[in-house]
């Protein structure tokens, strides 16, 4: 199941342990909240997508105060998306 976001994730993952589904069902969320590492770690869930939400945040403001300031704003701005599964958790927390 692919989901949006990770709330929705976390609805998808509870909607298959209910169906007796649990590890026949792969489901894969899109955010890298905190609520969704533990099932991550151990098999409920298959990834996540982090697209680093503070830094767009940031970029969004920038582009902002250039356009406030008179100047043209960038075409377009490149960001980061990395897949976060069990592995690469575990990779992060050593």
């Amino acid at each position: 199941i692919l989901c949006a976001n990770d709330s929705m994730a976390l609805g998808a993952v509870a909607a298959v342990k209910t169906a007796n589904k649990t590890g026949k069902v792969a489901v894969v969320g899109f955010d890298n909240i905190s609520a969704v590492q533990t099932l991550l770690a151990d098999d409920r869930m298959l990834a996540t997508a982090d697209q680093y939400a503070g830094k767009l945040a940031v970029f969004g403001i920038e582009v902002a105060l250039q356009i406030l300031a008179g100047e043209a704003p960038p075409a377009d701005k490149t960001t980061a998306v990395d897949v976060v599964t069990k592995e690469t958790l575990a990779a992060q927390s050593k």
